[in-house]
């Protein structure tokens, strides 16, 4: 999977031996949710970017960037989320 011009994600706990389970489209809403304690912590380091000064301010960045969410699941450890553009599945 390839996703391209993305404006936030974050994947913790990868501890290298993580079994893919699914990436999954989720509404943006949710991740703001969920991870509402990293979006905040983010805010004085400007991260993900300059516009995050507030949920509200991601979620309108988000929706005005035409956007989309993807939750990773995995079997042990790893978890997380991407907002991008697009994801396309790339296979070589």
């Amino acid at each position: 999977m390839v996703f391209r011009a993305v404006e936030a994600y974050l994947i913790v706990s990868d501890n290298m031996q993580s079994i893919l389970f699914d990436i999954v489209q989720c509404d943006i809403d949710q991740i703001l949710i969920d991870y509402s304690s990293e979006f905040d912590r983010g805010v004085k380091y400007g991260r993900p970017g300059k516009w995050d000064d507030s949920t509200m301010a991601c979620l309108k960045h988000f929706k005005n960037t035409e956007c989309e969410g993807w939750t990773i699941s995995t079997s042990y450890g790893m978890s997380g989320f991407v907002i991008a553009k697009i994801m396309e599945f790339k296979m070589e």
